[in-house]
């Protein structure tokens, strides 16, 4: 006790002699305003970007701060780009991941701190001597030289916009990644009630807004028995959309609409010995998007109940292939 008394004591009258104090630099954290994130994951990010200057040994304030240090993330192209301001520069980080936030953060308020971002100089060059009997042009006047004056004529010019507040806009991304639209065809098999088995093909056209998209295509199967062909509408609901997706990661969908069909039975030889029918028919359709950077294959299972019959037959059709387009 008497020890502790003592060190105390001395400490006191070290600090009092020096007369010196030791102040923490306090600072703010903010998290920006973006279109790709909402309030509850601003409330998060700034919690991440306080505890992260805190253990950079910065004192976070609510108010009353010197320097405020900001975090944004911004959506472009399907990846993730964080950015933290601060009073030395700005760093970021490209194709960021959440499950790596934490260390994303670490680093780029770590480079702040220890590398600021320095604005480049321009070296001096010695002045080069005046060749005898040659003004230098680059010399400053004397100081008792009158000063020439220029007469303008017309109004003054407007002064130069000053910005007074002290925030920085934020960054635009340009595009939508979230909204895709493209052509795409299909190749594989199918079966239809009366005709039996053959080639199926299809081709489309799909627009997506988030994770609903529609979905326009023509499709057929051919068989020995005859054929079958319609056009169908159909609204399609996406396991995640595009701009979630990692790259290289697939997803699945499912939905239904409608189509107009028509169905021909028989040899084709001769007229008489052709059944047709045509008619509207329920749509429903599955399939999954194996990868989601650029053009991807796709599987896809279709079946068209229809609301006609073909003589006896009632030609459901069902049909299974791979497709290839930018879904």
């Amino acid at each position: 006790m008497k020890l502790a008394t003592v060190l105390v004591l001395l400490l006191s009258r070290l600090a009092l002699a020096d007369g010196r104090e030791i102040a923490l630099e306090s600072v703010c954290a903010e998290a920006e305003t973006s279109e790709f994130v909402d309030q509850a994951e601003r409330t998060a990010a700034r919690a991440l970007l306080a505890r992260t200057l805190e253990r950079e040994n910065l004192l976070v304030v609510e108010t009353g701060c010197t320097q405020t240090y900001r975090v944004g993330h911004h959506l472009a192209a399907g990846k993730w780009t964080v950015r933290i301001a601060g009073p030395s520069g700005s760093r970021r980080w490209t194709n960021a991941t959440v499950e790596r936030y934490p260390d994303i953060y670490r680093d780029l308020v770590h480079a702040l701190i220890e590398m600021p971002v320095v604005p480049a100089t321009i070296p001096s060059v010695p002045a080069v001597p005046a060749a005898p009997g040659i003004a230098d042009p680059f010399a400053p006047p004397p100081p008792d030289a009158p000063l020439a004056v220029r007469e303008i004529e017309g109004p003054p010019p407007a002064p130069f916009p000053i910005a007074t507040s002290g925030s920085y806009p934020t960054p635009v991304a340009y595009g939508n990644p979230d909204v895709t639209s493209a052509w795409y065809g299909t190749a594989g098999f199918g079966g239809v009630g009366g005709v039996g088995a053959g080639m199926a093909l299809g081709f489309g056209y799909r627009r997506a807004t988030g994770t609903l998209a529609f979905d326009g295509s023509v499709s057929g199967v051919a068989a020995a028995e005859g054929s079958s062909f319609k056009f169908s509408f159909e609204a399609l609901r996406l396991g995640r959309s595009r701009a979630e997706r990692k790259p290289q990661e697939g997803t699945g969908y499912y939905g239904g609409g409608a189509s107009f069909g028509a169905t021909e039975i028989g040899d084709g030889m001769y007229e008489s010995a052709t059944i047709k029918g045509t008619g509207l028919a329920g749509e429903l359709t599955a399939g999954y998007v194996f990868e989601s950077d650029g053009p991807s294959l796709f599987i896809q299972a279709d079946l068209s109940l229809p609301l006609y019959t073909a003589g006896n037959a009632y030609p459901a059709m069902f049909t299974v292939g791979l497709g290839y387009g930018k879904l």
